[in-house]
């Protein structure tokens, strides 16, 4: 047990997004049912230090179901419901309402979590309103302002299958993304996968098939301390069940690569 979202916010809240650097861990968005609907806040965490969170700001346009992205210089948005194709951004530097970036190439839902170099940042999957899609798009992190480009497609289930709720982890070179919701949506009778599919960040192209988890997931939130070296810390948000626990696995640290 880290620590408490704040209660006068994300108390409540599901489907929060989540970015972080070596040093904070952000949790952005979220929805609180009918009666709160969607929240704008970002709140984070010092990671050296267990505690509930703090207030960091706003987003420049609320929602849930965001993929979240980052290097050592700033916290990134993608997507959410809608879906939506909004990118924004926020300088770990110090605390302010978070900036549009740009857009994604097509609206998405929930947009995967990102895979992350000092320079790029790399989501997949989500859903566009009419199905999921299986497409991978990346931005220049610190190169300025500028729309996603295409980077590849997913490639475990065809190139023809989506997948949404997946996670994406990074060691700054070769990125993974992995579990997911394929090819069934019906609720509550969902399929979750065990695929992992990998990439390296610096090269635009399809994922290749890493092999498989030891149980199929999906919707888990990942915050990457991995911007640097071969090993990132994992941590996980509880996402669902109207929920305000930060819960985090210190130890072990997973291997990419």
């Amino acid at each position: 047990d880290f620590g408490d979202l704040r209660t006068q916010t994300h108390m409540g809240a599901r489907d929060l997004g989540g970015s972080s650097n070596l040093t904070y861990g952000a949790y952005f968005g979220g929805y609180k049912g009918s009666s709160g609907g969607y929240t704008k806040d970002i709140e984070f965490i010092s990671i050296g230090t267990l505690g509930n969170t703090q207030s960091w700001d706003e987003l420049a346009t609320g929602g849930y179901e965001c993929g979240g992205g980052s290097n050592e210089s700033y916290g990134i948005r993608f997507g959410g419901n809608g879906p939506s194709a909004a990118i924004e951004y926020w300088a770990w530097a110090s605390a302010a309402t978070a900036t549009s970036f740009g857009s994604m190439t097509a609206a998405a839902s929930p947009a995967g979590n990102a895979c992350n170099s000092a320079t790029r940042s790399v989501t997949a999957g989500g859903t566009d309103g009419s199905g999921k899609v299986n497409r991978m798009e990346f931005i220049a992190v610190g190169g300025g302002e500028a729309d996603a480009d295409t980077f590849g497609n997913l490639v475990q289930y065809g190139t023809a299958t989506g997948n949404y709720k997946l996670s994406g982890m990074s060691n700054g070179t070769r990125g993974e993304f992995w579990g997911g919701i394929v090819p069934d949506d019906s609720y509550p009778s969902r399929i979750s996968t065990d695929g992992i599919e990998y990439i390296t960040i610096a090269t635009e192209s399809n994922a290749t098939d890493q092999g498989n988890l030891t149980a199929a997931v999906h919707g888990q939130q990942t915050g990457q301390a991995a911007h640097q070296g071969r090993q990132g810390r994992q941590g996980y948000l509880q996402r669902r069940g109207l929920m305000s626990k930060i819960l985090v696995k210190a130890s072990p640290q997973i291997q990419i690569g």
